[in-house]
């Protein structure tokens, strides 16, 4: 009984998928207990995976962020820290055994990872120029590093990357620069087809390895629950003070079951450029636990709703004014304009957007593929 009250729990998830699963598990439970706790067992598991896939996302985001950051400053601390992190986060992902070469060797030339026993060696940089991975190749072919490994791969920690042009000459034979150099988001996308027990060994990594000065400082600002109570009030009054709520607490445009690629449309769809989401959205999701746990909690019922009902409002305003909103950051710059420039009020700005970041990140608000 407690497992089935756990699975019709979920049909408030924004995977909506509990409404036929649900129904199936009921109608099958008196017919086939097997069936019940196998499938049971089955969406249990899925959930998990979803919320390693969550954890592990972000945070290869985040240090994306703060390494791009910290490269405009020209502060380099955290570009040897990364290869330490990847080495771990590598040879977990990879069943290999890499090690940091520049730690065998200092400022080792070319490379930056190695594994001679699967003669593979990684190069890891923030530098996504072709000109870069022309010294990479050519560092490697002067130093013979084809004689110890037969593959050579450039990571680059960021999200996006040219397409290039120049024709790249090394001893690597079988360097392919298409499937050879890849990126965060090309990273991301790989370890999206991994099993859960990887994805939990990665999590538990992320959770040793990453500490509060490194990813986690990117998120100084203290969101309080006072803080939070100030701004969905502030929203509904002004965006749903004509929006009539049916009380029911829900959301009628909850999306299905997210793909690989589901946010990578859902940007597409609503004109979010690499800019806002990379440097914007992207630095308010680590509120996404605090904001989930204040609306998850029974005392604030009614800002539940308030925050429901708003994110309808708005939603209804995004779609029926596609000539005044023609994308997200339109809809974002109306909102935020609405409440600093309503009188009488004390709202922090940047706290405001960071909860429309996390409306949009969550499907509250924005279309959905």
């Amino acid at each position: 009984m407690s497992l089935a009250l756990i699975i019709i729990s979920g049909e408030y998830s924004e995977y909506g998928l509990f409404s036929f699963i649900t129904t199936t598990v009921i109608t099958g439970v008196y017919k086939n207990k097997y069936f019940f706790f196998k499938l049971s067992y089955t969406l249990l598991s899925m959930f998990t995976k979803t919320q390693y896939l969550k954890k592990i996302n972000l945070t290869l985001n985040l240090l994306t962020l703060q390494i791009a950051s910290d490269n405009k400053l020209s502060l380099t601390d955290d570009n040897h820290w990364a290869e330490d992190f990847f080495v771990g986060f590598f040879n977990i992902m990879y069943d290999s055994n890499l090690i940091n070469l520049n730690i065998k060797e200092r400022n080792y030339p070319g490379i930056d990872l190695g594994d001679e026993k699967k003669r593979i060696c990684i190069q890891v940089t923030s530098t996504s120029d072709s000109s870069k991975i022309k010294e990479t190749l050519q560092k490697s072919d002067k130093y013979k590093h084809q004689n110890k490994f037969d593959k050579l791969k450039v990571f680059i920690i960021g999200h996006t990357q040219p397409k290039y042009r120049a024709e790249f000459e090394t001893k690597f034979d079988n360097f392919d620069p298409d499937s050879d150099i890849f990126n965060t988001q090309d990273l991301i996308e790989k370890i999206r087809t991994l099993e859960t027990a990887k994805l939990e060994k990665l999590s538990d990594f992320i959770k040793r390895e990453v500490s509060h000065d490194h990813v986690l400082s990117l998120s100084p600002i203290e969101l309080t629950d006072e803080d939070l109570v100030l701004l969905i009030d502030e929203i509904f009054k002004s965006v749903s003070e004509k929006h009539n709520d049916d009380g029911t607490g829900k959301v009628t445009f909850r999306l299905g079951e997210r793909g690989d690629d589901f946010i990578n449309r859902k940007n597409e769809l609503n004109g979010v450029d690499c800019g806002l989401f990379n440097d914007e959205i992207i630095k308010s999701l680590p509120y996404d636990k605090k904001i989930e746990e204040f609306l998850g909690n029974p005392i604030n019922s009614e800002y539940l709703k308030k925050y429901l009902s708003s994110a309808q409002e708005i939603q209804s305003r995004y779609s029926d004014n596609k000539e005044k909103f023609p994308d997200m950051k339109s809809l974002f710059s109306y909102v935020y304009t609405e409440l600093m420039s309503y009188e009488n009020r004390n709202i922090d700005n940047t706290k405001l957007l960071i909860l429309l970041h996390n409306m949009y990140f969550n499907c509250d608000i924005g279309n959905n593929p």
